[in-house]
């Protein structure tokens, strides 16, 4: 499905009318398709992007959503992966350090007040931790405590974001496209993005009931790609605490001929 597929003969299914000068104007059609994408990449997510951010020693906070972290401007909202932090040195023999997973968790500023008191003015180390908050100058990210990089290395904090799909402007356009790039993969749910649009055109001829099962319909699509799109196989539950480790730290200083030592 293309764009004039979408906001012309999709939407005159649904609508129930050709009409593109009087109520239901092409500019409003096309407009809806285009409101149609936003909300589907913010509910489903379909798509992440990582973005590399060059950390500065002893700088703490960095700005996501600035013209030089992101020049295509395509920000929607931080993504639900897991950022990192690497130092690498210019040392070819030297292994870059890496500190990701249960070693950087986020953590608000609520909780860092609480549990480490002194973090606002620490002078810097190995990040444990990392943050997020939305100010006047956008989406801003941090580490905790801010990296130390010295002359010969390289601080990189990558974070993940869902991108907002292209624009729709040319007729011949694929709907969810992504800095031009099409996903195939994405063409069985082009019609859910009519349902939205068309459920924002019903409210213009005060068709709540119509506007709602549109609604209905879209939100259909949307649980159908979500259920497609979780991972296969047998799921793995890992609790907050690894208590084995700790048991295992606790033998060393008992009798290891316990057989279980905890019990102890």
């Amino acid at each position: 499905m293309n764009f004039s597929h979408a906001y012309s003969s999709a939407l005159d299914i649904e609508l129930g009318t050709s009409d593109s000068t009087q109520l239901f104007t092409t500019a409003r059609r096309k407009n809806a398709i285009n409101e149609a994408q936003l909300q589907w990449c913010d509910q489903t997510a379909c798509v992440s992007r990582g973005v590399n951010i060059t950390c500065s020693n002893g700088v703490s906070e960095y700005t996501v959503t600035s013209t030089s972290t992101l020049p295509d401007q395509d920000f929607l909202r931080l993504a639900d992966l897991q950022p990192y932090f690497s130092l690498q040195s210019s040392i070819s023999t030297v292994a870059p350090v890496v500190v990701a997973g249960e070693d950087l968790p986020r953590r608000g500023w609520d909780w860092l007040d609480q549990n480490e008191p002194g973090w606002r003015t620490s002078t810097g180390g190995t990040p444990h931790a990392w943050t997020q908050r939305s100010g006047a100058g956008g989406v801003f990210v941090g580490l905790v405590p801010p990296p130390l990089i010295g002359s010969s290395q390289t601080g990189t904090f990558t974070v993940f974001y869902v991108p907002r799909a292209d624009a729709l402007v040319s007729d011949t356009a694929t709907p969810l496209s992504f800095v031009t790039a099409p996903h195939p993969e994405f063409e069985p749910y082009h019609q859910g993005l009519v349902h939205y649009a068309a459920y924002l055109l019903e409210k213009l001829r005060v068709n709540l009931e119509g506007a709602n099962l549109q609604l209905q319909l879209f939100q259909t699509y949307v649980a159908r790609y979500l259920r497609m799109s979780e991972p296969t196989g047998p799921r793995q539950v890992r609790t907050q605490r690894n208590y084995w480790n700790e048991v295992r730290g606790r033998r060393g200083s008992r009798d290891d001929s316990t057989p279980y030592p905890w019990r102890t």
